[in-house]
């Protein structure tokens, strides 16, 4: 993928939203495939959002995971040697650096909104770094930070993409399982709305696994 070519693709359009597009196309495709992690999240969405607050951990297990299981699919993606982490240190280590990730994002957030989102863009990348890559905590940031250099656009894309389509997700089964509006705002008022919450895990789970794959072997 190339990030920095100003022309026009394929039909006139500009080659970031080509990349982007490709990029979707290829973590699509990669859900479809994977037919484990679908598994995986059917188990982790109704967990993560009966658990409330702690679910998010839950969630992240499940990310890493899938993203384990989605690169070891593709022969040389996962970094194997004698020296190398087992899965369980690996899920540790990747919680660690999405922690560590999700604190210089707030913290951008807090000082500016748009400086925290691009961060959030340039970490976006951690968890694979660890699954994949086998690094460590604060050496995930650094390979993040590297891998997303000049495709800002195309991370940004996909991320923003599988959101939308999560949230959309989610509002029709709150819509339809409140039986209305009103009722949906009510229920999200209240805090009432695990259904709707794990059927917006049970795709954004799997899709944004994937998308973290697909990224972090498509931009190196």
């Amino acid at each position: 993928m190339t990030e920095t070519t100003p022309a026009g693709g394929a039909g006139g359009r500009n080659q970031r939203v080509d990349d982007a597009v490709d990029a979707l196309r290829r973590t699509v495709l990669a859900v479809r495939d994977a037919w484990e992690v679908v598994l995986l999240f059917v188990l982790v969405a109704p967990l993560s959002a009966l658990l409330g607050s702690a679910g998010g951990i839950v969630g992240a297990i499940g990310s890493a995971v899938g993203v384990y299981l989605i690169g070891a699919r593709r022969p040389g993606s996962v970094e194997r040697g004698r020296a190398s982490n087992s899965l369980g240190v690996r899920i540790f280590l990747a919680l660690l650096a999405a922690f560590v990730a999700g604190v210089v994002i707030i913290v951008g957030l807090l000082l500016l909104v748009l400086p925290g989102l691009y961060l959030g863009v340039r970490l976006y990348l951690v968890i694979p770094a660890v699954m994949l890559g086998d690094d460590g905590p604060l050496e995930a940031l650094g390979s993040s930070w590297d891998r997303t250099g000049g495709h800002v656009f195309t991370v940004a894309g996909v991320a923003a993409a599988i959101l939308a389509v999560s949230l959309a997700v989610f509002t029709v089964v709150l819509v339809g399982t409140a039986g209305g509006v009103d009722p949906a705002i009510e229920r999200v008022l209240n805090d009432e709305a695990t259904i709707p919450q794990a059927a917006r895990t049970l795709v954004s789970g799997p899709l944004g696994a994937a998308a973290m794959a697909v990224l972090y072997n498509g931009l190196e």
